[in-house]
C-alpha cells in the first residue's frame, strides 16, 4: 500500500512543460500514467542494482502491480490487516511478527520508523487497537482481495 503525499510535483512539472495552470486541468489518465512511470522506474532500478550484485540476469517482479485508491477508512484498515496476514494466509510463516519483511515491525515498535505508522495507530485508537484488529481478522476476511489477485 502506497500512500501518494501530494500531486503538487506532478502539476509544477506540467505547468512547466505544458502550460498546466491549476488541478481542474489535470488529466487523471496522464496523472495515472505518471505514477506508473515513477514505480516502473523504481523497480527496474532495483533489479539492476540487484542483478549486478549478485551476477545475475532477468526481472525481480511480478508485472503489471495493480492500483486501486482506497476511498474509505474500512477499507484502508482491512488493506492493512490483508497486507500484515498474507504472509500467514500463505503459509509462509504462522505469526505476521515472525516475517522480517513487513511494515508490521514498525507498527509494533515505538521507534520512529520511516512508515508513517501515527496515522493508522490514530485511526485505529492505538496500537491495542491495531492488535485488535489483525487477531479479529481471518483469510475469509479477504476473499474479496484474494479474488482480485488472482485475476
Amino acid at each position: 500500500m502506497v500512500r501518494i503525499k501530494s500531486i503538487d510535483a506532478f502539476v509544477d512539472s506540467k505547468k512547466t512543460h505544458q502550460g498546466l495552470k491549476n488541478l481542474d486541468e489535470l488529466d487523471i489518465e496522464k496523472f495515472s500514467k505518471y505514477i506508473s512511470q515513477q514505480f516502473s522506474n523504481l523497480f527496474n532500478s532495483y533489479t539492476k542494482a540487484y542483478n549486478k550484485l549478485y551476477g545475475r540476469r532477468g526481472g525481480l517482479f511480478i508485472p503489471n502491480f495493480k492500483r486501486k485508491i482506497v476511498d474509505s477508512q474500512s477499507y484502508y484498515l482491512s488493506l492493512m490487516a490483508y497486507i500484515h496476514l498474507n504472509p500467514v494466509h500463505h503459509g509462509f510463516t504462522t505469526r505476521p511478527d515472525d516475517w522480517p519483511h513487513t511494515s508490521w515491525h514498525a507498527y509494533c515498535s515505538e521507534k520512529r520508523t520511516s512508515i508513517k505508522k501515527d496515522d493508522a495507530l490514530k485511526l485505529l485508537g492505538g496500537r491495542d487497537q491495531f492488535f485488535r484488529l489483525h487477531a479479529n481478522t481471518s483469510s475469509d476476511d479477504f476473499s474479496g482481495f484474494l479474488e482480485e489477485d488472482e485475476n
